[in-house]
């Protein structure tokens, strides 16, 4: 089933809210727009939003459900004395968090991740579109 642009974006500012809220709570070093959804993204082609859309719900879907099956081994009470006190490094769940963490932070890090989440070839494209309506104005203006 082929989903609507606003579906898509919708979809992909939720979850990268999501992650990003969890990143930085877990105090993980990651710019903070690195999952940012632009304005005006419904002006781009499906074509372009699609890989960006899937490329987040298979984050979503895998590394970042795999960061909360973790920290629900324990209550956040817990994580949260664990994070205070400190020393707690040897700990299975520990261990666990942080490495299901390093996972997800390098998932979103990529250099594979698609050309949506990438600002010049977003850029690319969002110029790519206002040209053509450009033109398109002035096509339609010299017509008339």
């Amino acid at each position: 089933m082929a989903h609507s642009k606003a579906y898509m974006i919708d979809n992909m500012m939720t979850m990268g809210t999501e992650i990003m809220d969890l990143l930085m709570k877990e105090k993980i070093t990651i710019k903070e727009n690195a999952l940012l959804i632009p304005e005006n993204s419904e002006d781009l082609r499906a074509d372009f939003i699609r890989p960006g859309f899937k490329w987040i719900m298979q984050i979503y879907e895998t590394e970042y459900k795999k960061v909360k099956r973790v920290k629900g081994l324990l209550p956040e009470e817990l994580w949260t004395r664990y994070r205070k006190w400190g020393g707690f490094d040897d700990h299975r769940e520990v261990i666990l968090l942080r490495q299901s963490l390093n996972e997800l932070r390098m998932m979103i890090v990529s250099r594979k991740r698609p050309d949506f989440y990438k600002k010049k070839k977003y850029e690319k494209a969002k110029n790519r579109i206002s040209k053509a309506k450009s033109r398109s104005r002035v096509s339609t203006a010299n017509s008339n």
